[in-house]
C-alpha cells in the first residue's frame, strides 16, 4: 500500500488514526474485518507495528541492539521481571540480522544510538 499526498493532506493523521494514537471523529477502522476503532494503542500493537521516518524514533537509544529487538518481540504480550534477552533470542536475532547483510549480527551488544541512521532504520523495520 502506498499513501501519496502533499503537505497537510492527512497522510500522518491517517496512519496515527490507524495506530490508535489519534482518535477518529467518524467512520470505522477495520482490521481483517474486525472493528478496532475504539481499541487502545496497546491493544492494537499486538497486530500493528509502526516504522517512523526519523531513524532516531522507534528505538531506545541507550539500550543495545538485542535489548531493542527483545522489547519489540514482546510487543503486545504480557511481560514480567526476568532476563530481557535469552540465549535462544540471541540466536534468533543473529539469524534475522544476518539477512540484512549489514554486519549487525556481530553488534548485538552495541547501544543502538551508536549505529548509523541507515542501520537503525534497518533494525526498526526488523522490529516491526
Amino acid at each position: 500500500v502506498t499513501i501519496i499526498g502533499g503537505n497537510g493532506a492527512g497522510k500522518s493523521t491517517l496512519l496515527n488514526s490507524i495506530a490508535g494514537s489519534f482518535p477518529v471523529d467518524q467512520g470505522k477502522i477495520l482490521l481483517n474485518g474486525k472493528d478496532i476503532t475504539k481499541k487502545s494503542v496497546v491493544a492494537r500493537s499486538k497486530e500493528i507495528s509502526r516504522v517512523f521516518q526519523d531513524p532516531k524514533l522507534g528505538t531506545a537509544v541507550r539500550l543495545t541492539v538485542e535489548e531493542n529487538l527483545a522489547l519489540a518481540m514482546k510487543r503486545g504480550k504480557k511481560r514480567g521481571f526476568f532476563r530481557g534477552v535469552k540465549p535462544q533470542d540471541r540466536s534468533f536475532f543473529k539469524e534475522h540480522l544476518a539477512r540484512l547483510n549489514l554486519g549487525l549480527e556481530n553488534r548485538l551488544t552495541t547501544e543502538i544510538g551508536l549505529l548509523s541512521g541507515g542501520q537503525r532504520q534497518a533494525i526498526t523495520l526488523l522490529m516491526a
